[in-house]
C-alpha cells in the first residue's frame, strides 16, 4: 500500500492461491504465476507490454525470480549471482574461500566419512545446518561425537536438504 500511495503502479506477479483482496486492491496489473518457477516467470516476461522499474520479493520463496527478472531486464538491485550466494550457504562459502585465505572452513556433507575428516582436521565444536535454510532454523553446535548422527538426520529429515558443516565461531553474532 506505500507504493500505491507513492503513485507508483505496481504490477504484482503473485501465486494463484495466494492472492488477497488487498492485493487485488492496490495492484495495476497482476499476473496469476507460481513466481517461484523461473520458466513460468520468464514466460510471462516474454509478453510484457509495460516498462518494469524494479523487481522486489516481499518473502523470501520470490527472491530467486525477483533476481533473475532484475537480470534479465537490466534493473538497478541485486542480481541473481548476488542473491544464490545469499540463499546457498555452500556457494557462500566457496566464494568466501576463494577470495579470502583465512574465510570459515566449511564443506558439503557428501557421506558419513566428511563428518569425521571435518572433526580431525578443526576439532569440535561445530555446526551442521542445511544448505539454504533461513532465520537460524535447523542448526546444530555439534559438540562431541555422539552429536553427529543425531543433527544430520534432523537436518535432512526436517529440509530433505544438503547438509552443510562448518567451523564453530565463538562470540557474538
Amino acid at each position: 500500500s506505500k507504493a500505491h500511495a507513492l503513485g507508483l503502479r505496481v504490477l504484482l506477479l503473485q501465486h494463484p492461491d495466494k492472492v488477497t483482496p488487498h492485493q487485488l486492491e492496490l495492484a495495476g496489473q497482476l499476473h496469476l504465476v507460481d513466481f517461484t518457477d523461473w520458466n513460468a516467470v520468464e514466460t510471462l516476461l516474454d509478453g510484457l507490454t509495460v516498462e518494469v522499474a524494479a523487481a522486489v520479493s516481499l518473502g523470501e520463496a520470490g527472491l530467486e525470480c525477483a533476481s533473475r527478472i532484475t537480470d534479465r531486464l537490466g534493473l538497478p538491485g541485486s542480481g541473481h549471482a548476488v542473491i544464490r550466494l545469499t540463499r546457498d550457504k555452500l556457494a557462500m562459502r566457496e566464494h568466501l574461500a576463494a577470495v579470502d585465505p583465512h574465510a570459515v572452513p566449511a564443506a558439503r556433507l557428501a557421506e558419513r566419512e566428511d563428518l569425521t575428516r571435518f572433526a580431525e582436521r578443526h576439532g569440535y565444536p561445530f555446526i551442521v545446518k542445511p544448505v539454504s535454510g533461513r532465520a537460524s532454523l535447523h542448526v546444530h553446535v555439534v559438540e562431541s561425537r555422539a552429536e553427529l548422527a543425531g543433527a544430520v538426520a534432523e537436518v535432512h529429515g526436517k529440509t530433505n536438504d544438503v547438509v552443510l558443516i562448518e567451523k564453530y565461531l565463538s562470540g557474538r553474532e
